[in-house]
C-alpha cells in the first residue's frame, strides 16, 4: 500500500487544510485500492498566532478586522463576476482610481467651464427624495444605519477636484463610476464622530456585493433622472477593471488603507509570514514531526509527500537533512525551496563556497543526494511564489508548467484543483 502524506504551506490552518486533503483525497481516488491519502496538519500546532492578542501592533484595537474567516480560494467564477471582483478590489484600495484614469477632458473645455458647475456633480450635491430611487436609496441608508457617512462620502467626492473636471463630459459610464466612488468612499471612511455602530455596519456591507452594489445602482439611477435610458451597474466597468489591475495595485500603500486595515492586514498576513519566519527559526519542530508521520507508514509501503508552498520546503529539507528510504516520489506544488537555496536560506543544505556574486566556484546544477527520491516540481507562470527546481538540482527533479486558471495570488493556492498536475502525477505514484 502506498501512502500519500498531504504536508500543507504557510499560512494554513484546518478549515483550508481539510479542504486541500479532501481535494487530494478525490484525485486519487481512481487509485483507491492501491493507496491511501494522509494529512500532516502542522499549521494547528506549530502554526503562529498573535500571542498576545496583537499587543505589539499600534491601533490593533481600534482598527478593522479582518472580515474573512478562511485564507482558502473561493472557486473559479465566471468572468463578469470575476471582473466585477477586481473592480471593487481596486476601488477598495483607491476610490476614485477610475476618475484618476479619466484624467482631464481631452480637448479644450467650454468657455467660463471653470466657474460652471457640470450637471452630474450638481445632481450629485442635491437632495436624493426627488427621485424614486433616490427615495429607496435613503431608506436602505437609514436601515442600515450609515445615512449619514454616506451623505458625509458624496460630499468628499464631490470636493474633488478630479472628479468635478472629469464630469464635464457626461456618459452613462460616467454617472456609475461616479456611483461606485461615492460608495467606496463610504466603504473606505471612518465614521464622524467615531461610532463603533456604524464601523460595524461599513464593515458588513463591505462585504456584502449585493447590496453594495444596489447603493451604487440606485445612485446612478437617481443621478441619471428616472426619465432617461436605464443603467447596467457593468456599463463601462471593464475597461476600468483592466487598466486598474494596474493602477489599481499602486494604491496599496495610501495612507487610507493602511491606518484604516491595520488589523485587517495583520490578520490576513500574519499566519502566512509568521509561518515562514517561525520555520527559519524553529523548523527542525515541523522536520521532526514530518519524520514521525514517514515512520508511521514506512513499513506499509512506499510513502509519497504531496507538498504544497513552505510544506514543500519542509520536505526538501527534512530529506536533505537525512535520508527517508520509504519515500520515493516528493510532489511539490508552488514550491520555494529552489528559491531558499539560491539566496542561501534553505536550513539543511548551505550554498557551496562562492566568490564575487552571481558566479559560484561550483556551476549548476547542484545534484540533490543519491537518496533524495524522485522530484515532480508543479509552478504556475502566474505563481509568483513557484520556481523551477530541476535548473537548480538537477535531473532528479522536473519542473511541470501549468495553467490554475487564475491570477496571483489565487494561482498560488490552485495546483491541487488542477487535472493537469494528476495527469502528471497520478501515473507516477500508481507505479510505485
Amino acid at each position: 500500500m502506498t501512502t500519500v502524506i498531504f504536508v500543507h504551506g504557510t499560512g494554513v490552518r484546518e478549515i483550508d487544510y481539510r479542504d486541500g486533503l479532501e481535494t487530494i483525497s478525490k484525485q486519487l481516488e481512481p487509485l483507491a485500492k492501491s493507496v491511501r491519502v494522509q494529512g500532516l496538519y502542522w499549521g494547528g500546532t506549530l502554526g503562529t498566532q498573535l500571542h498576545f492578542r496583537g499587543a505589539s501592533i499600534p491601533q490593533y484595537d481600534t482598527t478593522r478586522a479582518a472580515g474573512v474567516t478562511s485564507l482558502a480560494p473561493a472557486a473559479p467564477t465566471p468572468n463578469p463576476a470575476a471582473g466585477e471582483e477586481v473592480l471593487w478590489d481596486s476601488l477598495d484600495r483607491d476610490p476614485l482610481f477610475e476618475f484618476r484614469l479619466l484624467g482631464k477632458p481631452a480637448g479644450s473645455l467650454a468657455p467660463n467651464s471653470e466657474i460652471l458647475e457640470p450637471p452630474l456633480h450638481l445632481a450629485l450635491q442635491g437632495p436624493l427624495d426627488t427621485t424614486q430611487a433616490g427615495r429607496d436609496l435613503v431608506a436602505f441608508l437609514k436601515q442600515t444605519g450609515v445615512l449619514s457617512a454616506f451623505d458625509r462620502a458624496r460630499a468628499l467626492v464631490a470636493g474633488a477636484d478630479l472628479v468635478r473636471r472629469a464630469l464635464f463630459v457626461e456618459t452613462p459610464e460616467r454617472t456609475i463610476t461616479l456611483a461606485r466612488a461615492v460608495v467606496a468612499t463610504l466603504l473606505a471612511i471612518d465614521p464622524v464622530p467615531p461610532s463603533a455602530e456604524v464601523t460595524d455596519a461599513l464593515d458588513r456591507l463591505a462585504g456584502a456585493p449585493e447590496e453594495r452594489n444596489r447603493m451604487a445602482l440606485l445612485l446612478a439611477t437617481h443621478l441619471n433622472g428616472e426619465n432617461r435610458s436605464p443603467l447596467s451597474f457593468a456599463k463601462g466597468a471593464w475597461d476600468a477593471v483592466v487598466a486598474g489591475i494596474v493602477a489599481g495595485g499602486a494604491a496599496l500603500t495610501s495612507p487610507w488603507i493602511i491606518r484604516r486595515r491595520r488589523r485587517s492586514i495583520t490578520d490576513l498576513g500574519s499566519p502566512a509570514i509568521g509561518d515562514i519566519l517561525w520555520y527559519q527559526t524553529r523548523g527542525a519542530a515541523l522536520r521532526r514531526l514530518l519524520r514521525a508521520e514517514i515512520a508511521r507508514f514506512a513499513q506499509d509501503g512506499p510513502v509519497v509527500l504531496a507538498a504544497h508552498s513552505l510544506g514543500g520546503i519542509a520536505c526538501v529539507d527534512t530529506l536533505l537533512e537525512k535520508p527517508e528510504p520509504a519515500v520515493k516520489l516528493l510532489v511539490t506544488a508552488g514550491s520555494q525551496a529552489p528559491y531558499f537555496y539560491e539566496i542561501g536560506a534553505l536550513a539543511c543544505r548551505a550554498l557551496p563556497e562562492h566568490s564575487k556574486p552571481p558566479q559560484l566556484s561550483r556551476p549548476l546544477p547542484h545534484d540533490l543526494p543519491a537518496a533524495f527520491p524522485s522530484w515532480l516540481n508543479f509552478y504556475d507562470p502566474q505563481d509568483l511564489l513557484g520556481y523551477w527546481a530541476a535548473p537548480v538540482f538537477g535531473t532528479k527533479a522536473s519542473d511541470h508548467e501549468l495553467d490554475n486558471g487564475r491570477r496571483f495570488p489565487a494561482a498560488h493556492s490552485g495546483y491541487w484543483r488542477n487535472p493537469a498536475l494528476w495527469d502528471v502525477a497520478r501515473p507516477v505514484i500508481a507505479a510505485l
